[in-house]
């Protein structure tokens, strides 16, 4: 079996605290260059409202920076992001954890996302149902996989994930 495809984008904290974390999601392991390169960007847009830091790097097997040089944004803790579970076709789990989620984004007084927050559903809907490239010049719609290069078809769960630094 062949393996998929991984795009990262690295999330930045604030001037005071100089790490970064990263966030991983599959493509699947037939996605020509142009269409996960085309993805890629446009997933980037999906996730950038989700976190309270800033995506400094995203790449396809090799990092692109996107959004040239930026102001680092005060008191993002890094550590303090959402961990997504969805299923696949076949019934297996596949999660993604974002560094430095916007806690406005999450149900007021409990640790889950706000599933109804338009930037939500954005990000949720191009995971489970992937982007049209074909208007940015790319071959139809790309959605992501697991690792088993299977689709990413429910989402089981989304709740507040604290994370302890490694420092």
């Amino acid at each position: 079996m062949a393996v998929p495809i991984q795009m990262y984008y690295t999330i930045k904290g604030g001037d005071d605290v100089p790490r970064s974390s990263s966030i991983t999601i599959c493509l699947p392991s037939g996605t020509v260059a142009n269409d996960a390169l085309l993805f890629v960007n446009e997933l980037a847009a999906l996730v950038d409202p989700l976190v309270s830091g800033i995506i400094t790097n995203h790449g396809v097997n090799f990092p692109l920076g996107i959004f040239g040089s930026q102001v680092a944004v005060p008191d993002v803790d890094l550590e303090n992001g959402a961990r997504f579970i969805w299923r696949t076709l076949n019934n297996f789990p596949t999660r993604v954890r974002i560094p430095a989620f916007d806690l406005t984004k999450l149900i007021s007084g409990t640790p889950n996302v706000n599933l109804a927050d338009a930037d939500v559903i954005a990000f949720n809907a191009a995971i489970e149902n992937g982007i049209d490239l074909l208007p940015l010049g790319g071959s139809g719609v790309i959605q992501p996989v697991d690792t088993r290069d299977e689709d990413i078809v429910d989402l089981e769960s989304a709740k507040q994930n604290f994370v302890r630094s490694k420092g």
